[in-house]
């Protein structure tokens, strides 16, 4: 799963100028499992919506 293209936009690029793979360096499974909760979450409120 890669990382969305806005994750390098405001406010994220404040945290770090790198990114998100900067700020988690060393840490992908951190990363990995946020966007993963981001997906499931959106998700289920599409899925609450129809």
């Amino acid at each position: 799963m890669g990382v969305p293209p806005d994750s390098y936009d405001a406010p994220f690029n404040s945290l770090h100028a790198g990114g998100p793979e900067a700020l988690f360096a060393g840490k992908s499974n951190v990363i990995e499992g946020i966007f993963e909760k981001l997906n499931a979450l959106q998700s289920d409120k599409l899925a609450d919506a129809s």
